[in-house]
C-alpha cells in the first residue's frame, strides 16, 4: 500500500492494483495536497509568495486534471468529436487566434462600438473573431501543422545528440 494511504485511500487503493505502468493516480497520491507544493516553488523560484490570482489559477488547474483522471463521465465527454477536434487544432488556434482578433475583431469593434455602445461591440467583435479564427485554424493546421509535424518526423536528430556519442 502506498505511503498516501492514510491521506487519500481511494486513490491509492486503486494506485495499489497490480498493472505493467504506474497509473497516474499512484503518482498523484505523492503530490496531493498540490498547494504546498505550488507555494513552496513559487517562494524558491521568486522569493516572494504567490499572489492570490495565479495561486487559484494553478490549484484550479491541478483539480480539473484531477477531476478528469478520477470522473469517467468527464473522460467520456472528453473523448467526443468536438473535444477531439478543439484539442487537434488547438495549437493552430493558439497561434492565430490574436492576429485575428487584432484585426478582424478590432475593427468589428470600431464600427459597431461607436454607434451602438462597447458591450454590443464586444460580442460583436467577439462573434466575427470566432467566425474567421475558427476556419483560418482548420486551414493553418491542415496545411502548416500537419506538415511542420510531417517533416520533423523525418528529419534527423541532429538537434537532440544521443547521450554518449557527445565528444567532450
Amino acid at each position: 500500500m502506498p505511503a498516501c494511504a492514510g491521506r487519500h485511500p481511494d486513490v491509492c487503493a486503486r494506485a495499489s492494483r497490480s498493472s505493467p505502468w504506474p497509473p497516474a493516480s499512484f503518482l498523484l497520491c505523492r503530490l496531493i495536497p498540490p498547494a504546498p507544493i505550488l507555494l513552496l516553488h513559487s517562494l524558491l523560484r521568486h522569493q516572494h509568495p504567490p499572489d492570490p490570482f495565479h495561486f487559484s489559477n494553478q490549484v484550479g488547474a491541478i483539480l480539473i486534471f484531477l477531476g478528469v483522471l478520477h470522473l469517467p463521465r468527464a473522460q467520456h465527454l472528453l473523448e467526443r468529436r468536438l473535444p477531439q477536434f478543439l484539442g487537434r487544432i488547438s495549437f493552430s488556434l493558439y497561434l492565430v487566434h490574436f492576429p485575428v482578433m487584432a484585426t478582424i475583431g478590432c475593427g468589428v469593434f470600431n464600427l459597431i462600438a461607436p454607434r451602438s455602445g462597447a458591450v454590443p461591440g464586444c460580442l460583436a467583435a467577439l462573434i466575427a473573431g470566432l467566425a474567421v479564427t475558427l476556419p483560418v485554424a482548420v486551414l493553418f493546421e491542415r496545411h502548416v501543422d500537419r506538415l511542420a509535424v510531417r517533416l520533423s518526423r523525418r528529419s534527423p536528430p541532429f538537434l537532440a545528440p544521443v547521450p554518449g556519442e557527445l565528444s567532450s
